[in-house]
C-alpha cells in the first residue's frame, strides 16, 4: 500500500451493534461458506488506538526519563508507516538500516520525537 497514493472512501461512521453484526456473518460464512452470505450494515472500522506501556521498575528510574519522553512523544500516520515497509521490500532489500536512513532523511516527524540536540546529531550523521 505504501507505493500508491490511495484515497480512503467515505464510509457510515462506526457504530458498536453494526460491527458485531458484520462480524457474526462473518464467522457464520468462515464456518458453513459463502453461500450463507447474508447483507447486513456497513459501517467504517473503529480507530486502531496504540498503547504505550512500560513497568514500575522501568518507569521509575531516573535514568529512563529519555526513553519514556519519546515512547510518549511517539505517534506515526498509518500512510508513512506504510511507505517505509513498501521502501523495505522494494527498494533496499530487506535491508532494516537502509531503511532507517531512509526514513530519517526523508521525514521531520521523528524530530518531535526527540530533544533537539538529539535530533541535530542524528541529522548530522546521515
Amino acid at each position: 500500500m505504501g507505493k500508491v497514493d490511495l484515497v480512503k472512501l467515505k464510509e457510515p461512521a462506526y457504530k458498536q451493534g453494526c460491527w458485531d453484526e458484520m462480524t457474526t456473518v462473518v464467522e457464520d460464512i468462515k464456518k458453513n461458506g459463502p453461500e450463507v452470505y447474508k447483507p447486513t450494515c456497513a459501517c467504517a472500522y473503529v480507530d486502531m488506538a496504540l498503547t504505550k506501556a512500560a513497568s514500575t521498575s522501568f518507569a521509575s528510574k531516573p535514568a529512563n526519563k529519555p526513553v519514556l519522553d519519546f515512547i510518549r512523544a511517539y505517534t506515526i500516520p498509518t500512510a508513512l508507516v506504510n511507505s517505509s515497509l513498501a521502501f523495505y521490500m522494494d527498494e533496499s532489500g530487506g535491508d532494516m538500516e537502509e531503511t532507517a536512513k531512509n526514513f530519517l532523511s526523508s521525514s521531520k516527524i521523528w524530530e518531535s520525537w526527540v530533544p533537539a540536540n538529539v535530533a541535530k546529531k542524528v541529522k548530522a550523521a546521515l
